[in-house]
């Protein structure tokens, strides 16, 4: 289990839960809702394994909680711009700029956990997260 992973349980982010928020946009073509959870599931925590991403992600945790605990020394445009960077940023990193429209999808749906999270820094990397798995699976011919 990596950093990013028991980081994202502790701010109320189960696997499951990212998974059925990715689920909730993810169309592709006559695979069954079994196969789509499995191969997503996989890439999913394929993507937590990568170093950048393990990092960005253990990011938005730190920031999230330092918010939380009023400890945040973040202020004003750096702080509103510093979750969208952080969500792009992972966005891009898994699957390039085919990655932006799958991001800013999640942003306005905001399916799941994404919609409950209170911490813009979760919610757009989370959002990055599913984009950019997601964009990869569709480039892949799903």
């Amino acid at each position: 289990m990596t950093q990013a992973i028991q980081l994202l349980e502790e701010a109320g982010c189960s696997k499951d839960a990212i998974i059925a928020s990715a689920l909730a946009l993810f169309t592709p073509w006559q695979r069954s809702q079994d196969e789509q959870y499995h191969v997503v599931s996989e890439r999913i925590s394929a993507a937590l394994l990568d170093p950048t991403v393990n990092s960005l992600v253990c990011a938005a945790c730190f920031l999230t909680f330092s918010n939380e605990r009023g400890q945040n020394k973040l202020m004003g445009v750096a702080s509103d711009v510093s979750g969208p960077y952080l969500g792009i940023m992972v966005a891009e990193h898994l699957a390039g700029s085919y990655a932006y429209f799958e991001y800013t999808r999640y942003i306005k749906h905001s399916p799941g956990i994404i919609r409950e999270l209170e911490s813009p820094h979760l919610i757009h990397t989370l959002a990055g997260l599913i984009a950019g798995v997601t964009s990869r699976l569709y480039s892949e011919g799903w």
